[in-house]
């Protein structure tokens, strides 16, 4: 899984083993929308402003504008509609986000199961959070990753860094089955090489898109540090890691404003 830019600036990951066939009847939609991903900078818009916070605090506040940034991401994809549907053909579709359950969002004509097309889970990071790499866990089992269902990574920042509204760098796309695979492999091969036990506990009967009841989570048997999931400890976003370190906040490189906020 290498990443490559593909049109309007989305880094891709998504591996071809795992992704939907060509005969799929919503293949083109599902074409369309990962490219797409790549202008949700250009449209990404944030009405919150947040001042008067110390440096030191200011990675408290990391969890809460992380949930309204993907709140705005959904509402961009459902903008840049021309971007995947030019032709007008999935006009009673839209971009819906999900309170509970998984995935985060998806895209569908209704609220029922059948009507749903795809999924995206949303993981926003928080670049100048005090750890240099992305956080998020996705524990997500197989059984409920179809091969259309993409895990979306957003970065973002405050525009003046400690102040300022939310505003987010190009993203990073990859297909959930994809991530899912990778990652129990990955688990399994790095604990047995250390010597520990790879187990993994798969949850039974899970299906693409289930009720927000069910348990979807695979578990470790044995974690102790709690990393299991964290995909970033995986090496897989290193690439991109650096590429939105090297970008600019207020004329100054991320990862120098990473290195200024952990010192304090």
């Amino acid at each position: 899984m290498h990443p490559a830019a593909l049109p309007m600036n989305v880094v891709d990951m998504v591996s071809d083993i795992d992704a939907p066939r060509e005969a799929w009847e919503h293949y083109g939609a599902w074409k369309g929308i990962r490219s797409s991903m790549g202008s949700i900078r250009g449209e990404f818009a944030s009405a919150i402003s947040v001042g008067g916070i110390s440096a030191g605090d200011l990675h408290t506040w990391g969890s809460v504008l992380s949930a309204a940034v993907e709140v705005e991401v959904v509402k961009c994809l459902n903008k840049i509609r021309v971007a995947w549907d030019g032709n007008g053909e999935y006009a009673e579709y839209s971009f819906r986000r999900q309170a509970q359950g998984h995935p985060d969002v998806v895209f569908s004509c209704g609220g029922r199961r059948e009507d749903i097309v795809l999924g995206i889970e949303v993981k926003s990071r928080y670049v100048m959070a005090k750890e240099g790499e992305p956080s998020f866990r996705f524990k997500t089992t197989l059984g409920a990753c179809p091969p259309q269902d993409f895990l979306l990574v957003v970065p973002w920042s405050l525009s003046s860094v400690l102040s300022g509204s939310p505003v987010v760098f190009d993203p990073c796309v990859t297909g959930t089955r994809t991530a899912a695979k990778l990652r129990n492999k990955w688990w399994a091969d790095t604990r047995r090489s250390h010597g520990g036990g790879g187990g993994i506990c798969v949850p039974d009967g899970v299906g693409p898109y289930p009720d927000a009841r069910d348990n979807v989570s695979d578990e470790p048997v044995s974690d102790a540090g709690g990393n299991f999931g964290r995909l970033a400890r995986m090496g897989v976003f290193d690439e991109y890691k650096e590429r939105v370190n090297g970008e600019a906040v207020a004329g100054v490189a991320v990862s120098r404003w990473q290195q200024f906020l952990r010192e304090l």
